[in-house]
Formats: C-alpha cells, sequence, structure tokens
C-alpha cells in the first residue's frame, strides 16, 4: 500500500496466456504372433516293395508309390525312407535316407542298398513339402528269392497205392542263407477232393539248412483207386513260412486209369437159319466204368430179317455196372439160297448217367440151309441123217 493505498497493481492478476498445443499419444501395442497354417502332404499311397531285378550279384528291393492327392499347401520337394530287420532277430531304425524330386526324375521309385537275405524287413517312406513330412507310409519285404516248391514225381496214377512223394524247398541262387528256412507244406485243394479221392495228408516241414539253398521232405499220397472215368486231377502242394511273403507251390496229378466204353464178350457171333441149336448164339454185355448214374444200354439189330436180339434194352446200376448181361441172337430162317452167307449188325448205344453216346457194334453171319441150284440135260443122241425129233430131259 502506497500513503495508505491499496497497490491496485498487484492486486490485479497476470493476464493468462492461452497456449494452442497438440498433444501426440504414443501408443505401444504388444506384438500379438499370427499363426498361418502350414500343410504337410498325406503319406504316399500304395507303397509296394519288390526285387530289383536288374542285378543278381546281390540283393536289391524297390520301393515305389503313388502321389498322393493331397500333397499339401506347396509342392512335394524330396521323398525320405528308411529301414529296419524284423525277422529272424529284430532291430531299431537305421539313418533316413532322402532323394529329392529332381534326383528321382519325376518317377516316385527308390532302389534300396544291398539287403540281407532271408531277412523280412520293414520299410518306411514318407514325402516332404516345405511345410514339414507326412506321415511315414509302411510295407514289409523279405529280402531274397521266397522258396519254391517242386515235387517227384509229378504223377500219381490212382491205382498206385500209397506212394512216397518227395517235396523239395529250394531258394534262388542269390540267396545266402545265414539261418534255417523252416518252411509248412500242406497238401490239399486242387481239383482232387481229399477224402474222395486221396486220403488226406497232414502238414509237414521242410527245412532249408543255413548256407544251403534246398531241402528237402516227403510224403506218402494214397489216391482212391475207383472204377469212374474222370477227368485226370490235382492236388495242390503249397508251404507257409513265418518270415517269408509268399512261396511259390506245385501241384501233383492223379491220373485216372479208367475209360468209359462197352464191354463185349465177343466180337462176332455165327448162327444157322436151319432149325437147332445152330440157329442162335449169345453174348455177354458190362460197362467197362462205373456209370455216375444207372445206365441204359439199347440192343438192336440191323437186319430183323436176317437175326434178332433179345432182349432190346439192358440195364446197369453203379453197382452192377460190370456184370455182364446176356443177348441172345437168333437167325431168320428163308427160302432162298444166299450166297454169300448173310450178316447183320448188332448195335449197342449206351444212356444215362455219363455213359451218353457210348456205343459199341458186333457182327452177326447167318449161315444158309439151302441147297445150290443146279441146271443139267439128260444125255440125247439123233443118228445123223435120220429126220424126227427126239426127247431132251431137263432137270
Amino acid at each position: 500500500m502506497v500513503g495508505g493505498q491499496e497497490d491496485t497493481e498487484s492486486a490485479i492478476a497476470s493476464p493468462v496466456r492461452k497456449i494452442d498445443f497438440t498433444v501426440v499419444l504414443a501408443l505401444q501395442l504388444a506384438a500379438v504372433p499370427v499363426a498361418i497354417a502350414q500343410v504337410v502332404p498325406d503319406p504316399p499311397q500304395n507303397l509296394t516293395a519288390a526285387h530289383d531285378t536288374s542285378t543278381t550279384a546281390f540283393i536289391r528291393v524297390v520301393l515305389t508309390w503313388k502321389t498322393p492327392d493331397n500333397t499339401g499347401d506347396s509342392a512335394i520337394t524330396k521323398a525320405c525312407y528308411r529301414y529296419r530287420i524284423i525277422l529272424p532277430d529284430p532291430e531299431s531304425f537305421g539313418e533316413i535316407r532322402c532323394r529329392s524330386v529332381a534326383d528321382l526324375g519325376g518317377v516316385n521309385r527308390i532302389v534300396t542298398p544291398h539287403l540281407q537275405a532271408g531277412s523280412k524287413y520293414e520299410f518306411h517312406v514318407a514325402l516332404h513339402n516345405d511345410a514339414g513330412q507326412s506321415r511315414w507310409a509302411v510295407v514289409y519285404f523279405t529280402a531274397g528269392v521266397s522258396p519254391t516248391l517242386t515235387v517227384n514225381p509229378t504223377s500219381v496214377a490212382e491205382d498206385a497205392g500209397a506212394k512216397v512223394v518227395t517235396v523239395t524247398a529250394a531258394l534262388g541262387s542269390r540267396a545266402t542263407l545265414t539261418r534255417n528256412i523252416v518252411v509248412t507244406v500242406s497238401v490239399g485243394n486242387g481239383t482232387a477232393t481229399v477224402g474222395t479221392d486221396y486220403t488226406a495228408v497232414d502238414d509237414f516241414t521242410v527245412t532249408i539248412p543255413s548256407g544251403k539253398l534246398t531241402g528237402t521232405g516227403s510224403f506218402t499220397l494214397t489216391p482212391t483207386d475207383d472204377d469212374v472215368d474222370e477227368d485226370n486231377e490235382t492236388v495242390e502242394i503249397s508251404g507257409t513260412a513265418t518270415d517269408f511273403v509268399s512261396i511259390a507251390g506245385t501241384e501233383l496229378t492223379i491220373t485216372d486209369d479208367d475209360t468209359r466204353g462197352l464191354t463185349l464178350s465177343k466180337e462176332a457171333v455165327t448162327v444157322t437159319e436151319a432149325p437147332g441149336a445152330g440157329r442162335t448164339a449169345t453174348y455177354t454185355v458190362a460197362l467197362a466204368s462205373q456209370p455216375t448214374a444207372a445206365a441204359t444200354v439199347a440192343v438192336q439189330s440191323s437186319a430183323v430179317g436176317t437175326a434178332t436180339v433179345m432182349p432190346a434194352s439192358l440195364s446197369f446200376s453203379t453197382s452192377n455196372w460190370s456184370q455182364g448181361q446176356t443177348v441172345t441172337v437168333t437167325g431168320v430162317d428163308d427160302t432162298v439160297d444166299n450166297t454169300p452167307d448173310r450178316t447183320a449188325t448188332i448195335s449197342h448205344q449206351a444212356s444215362g448217367g455219363d455213359y451218353a453216346s457210348v456205343s459199341k457194334n458186333l457182327t452177326v453171319t447167318v449161315t444158309d440151309d439151302e441147297e445150290a441150284s443146279t441146271f443139267s440135260v439128260a444125255d440125247a443122241s439123233v443118228t445123223e441123217g435120220d429126220s424126227g425129233t427126239a426127247s431132251l430131259s431137263f432137270t
């Protein structure tokens, strides 16, 4: 205050200045990862394993497969595989080996390194793209040529009785075994029926010893000696081994020894047309093999005016087929002097069962009983120069 007055200057507030400004707020956002889905291919389809036939020096396996429909979100870049032995002594998987698509040349085919003969392997194959690896596809294979079975003899007659058959199991020349291979052999199937065409045979084993290419065993085959004319029939010889995918089997033939036909006790007969014992002749007819059902044989003369037959029909069953049935031939008399003697054919036509169209003929000769006709003139004479007639007698 000055002279008792208030200092108004000091009492007046200072003027307020308006300041325009812009506030920039800097916001720091936390980094949020964004996942972009990547898709790997499906595993190989139809994976197969087969022997590499391009070499016989050692054993390799060719792996082939079909490209899956779903190859992921990028192209397949390579194929990888691994393998291990699972029989006889399981092992762990070895290294994973890969081949680029460029190396494969557009062909889904990989040839493995040299494998151990006689061992069963498990192979895995997977496909890769930029996203990663597919699941493994799996296939199993036994390295080395599978055993092949052969038999000796290859055929047995049905009437041979009990016959010893030798079975040989053989490996290919590439196989170098370091262990025994035991093949279980089965005898059965084929066109022959066990229990009907031959006696059942139990399974048995054939061993191919370590270091050898072959092994042998045997069984006894006893065919059924029936009497039916039938086709030759086969018996399959097959084999299995726990460490081989397949074994090439073989077959043995049972040869039939029966033939359909008519058995006649005579091929020809002679009768006379004159009354008496010689006017008839007999023979028998039987079937040469057992019919599959009842059979009938029709008997007929080609010339009933020369010779007749009785009976006109013969009946055979599956049990009496081999028993001869009698046929009687009778000569027919006439009043003609027959020169040469008359003949007739007796036909035998079978039907029924498996005897359709089976036939056989027999020839009949009928001797004549008339005397031969003669012509003669009795002696006559006439004196030369005489006139008149003379009688001649003709007989």
